[in-house]
């Protein structure tokens, strides 16, 4: 029976210590919220709709689930083939999704900057590897080209970096903006992070739903360790 019983703990047992373990790590380790549209101005200001060339800022403070507390949304209007033509940004905190929606002719874009304006975000992603964008939904238009720049960029007071990727096809999906290969990071301080800056430009006649942003974390040393002990576990198990 006690063979048993260690036969399981040698299949079974690695892992649950292990998930226990990284269930229970340090908060640390956690990646950091940036943004989970789950907190809006006090006096609603959305939606907000541009009909015309130029531009429509919202300033949004004491957020909550927001680093820094505060939101800058830029809805960019760059072309309409008609009177009619607009593009209508709104925010439901209650299922947690940025909505953009353009007609046909709309021709626009859109920014989200998280500054924690006017004190500064003082924010710390050293111990992060990078930035992920996660759309519930993502449509091109009759006249949308199926490929979407987004670009993020970073502040750390002195230097500004950037990286963009693509949105290629419909659907929901996530996007990965490694650290790595952000143009300029050799000279980049990660600890003093000033200013987070994601930008859309869809062009013409597209939808999307913007459901997080957040950061991707280094793995904690503890748990990779974990992971080693018990892969070496199982090898020495099979060996016997």
């Amino acid at each position: 029976m006690t063979r048993i019983f260690s036969g399981i703990y040698a299949r079974i047992g690695a892992p649950v210590v292990l998930l226990s373990v990284l269930c229970s790590g340090p908060a640390a380790f956690a990646d950091i919220v940036i943004d989970d549209f789950s907190s809006i101005a006090a006096v609603n200001p959305w939606p907000a709709t541009q009909m015309s060339p130029g531009n429509n800022l919202i300033t949004e403070i004491s957020l909550g689930s927001v680093l820094g507390g505060v939101r800058q949304t830029t809805i960019f209007g760059d072309s309409f083939v008609s009177g009619s033509d607009a593009i209508t940004v709104s925010i439901n905190p209650t299922s947690g999704i940025l909505d953009y929606d353009s007609t046909v002719g709309g021709d626009g874009a859109l920014a989200l900057i998280y500054s924690g304006f006017p004190t500064g975000l003082n924010a710390d992603f050293s111990g992060d590897i990078g930035i992920r964008v996660v759309f519930s939904s993502f449509g091109f238009g009759l006249q949308e080209p199926s490929s979407t720049p987004v670009t993020v960029a970073l502040n750390d007071g002195t230097n500004n970096i950037s990286r963009t990727v693509s949105v290629n096809s419909a659907g929901s999906q996530s996007l990965f903006f490694s650290f790595s290969l952000f143009s300029g990071i050799g000279t980049f301080d990660l600890s003093t992070l000033d200013r987070v800056t994601v930008s859309i430009d869809p062009l013409v006649d597209a939808d999307f739903s913007l459901d997080l942003i957040t950061t991707v974390t280094i793995p904690a040393p503890g748990a990779l360790a974990l992971l080693g002990l018990a892969g070496m576990g199982r090898r020495r198990r099979r060996r016997q």
